[in-house]
């Protein structure tokens, strides 16, 4: 809302009248009797539009804050907005802290998570290479068994 208001603001005083008079300059141009009217119209064009804009500030602005102040939910909202803003600070002072090192705690616990994380990724990470590694060469132990074994069969049936 408020940068609603502020674009409005910005709009409006972009509309700020030119400082001097124009009228001067289109004097000398040719049909500088068009130029200096035009001039003077778009002069008054430009009031009218920054009272509207004006008018229109106020209004917004009024809008706005009555969103809040004549809504009974709001209040509601506010009071138990309060509360629990109380009851963090008496918490915060029962335990010794300000409310600005809760932050900051909160902030190194974020890391720390962050930091087991990356380490149960890094270990599970290793558990795969591992198990890959393991499952590699209990199957070329199979495979070799496999070899003894078939060639084993075929030597036996050579015998028979």
């Amino acid at each position: 809302m408020e940068k609603d208001v502020s674009t409005v603001e910005k709009a409006l005083e972009s509309l700020t009248p030119v400082k001097g008079s124009l009228v001067a300059v289109t004097e000398a141009w040719p049909h500088s009797d068009w130029f200096t009217e035009q001039t003077a119209k778009v002069a008054l064009h430009r009031a009218t539009y920054q009272k509207k804009l004006d008018a229109l500030l106020t209004e917004m602005r009024n809008d706005f804050s009555t969103l809040f102040s004549e809504n009974q939910q709001w209040r509601e909202i506010t009071m138990d907005l309060d509360a629990a803003h109380s009851n963090f600070i008496t918490a915060c002072a029962a335990k010794g802290v300000q409310p600005s090192d809760v932050s900051r705690l909160q902030e190194l616990d974020r890391t720390r998570q962050r930091g087991r994380q990356r380490a149960a990724v890094e270990v599970a990470g290793e558990d795969a290479r591992r198990v890959g590694a393991i499952s590699k060469s209990a199957f070329r132990d199979l495979g070799g068994a496999m070899q003894v074994a078939h060639a084993g069969r075929i030597g036996n049936h050579g015998k028979n």
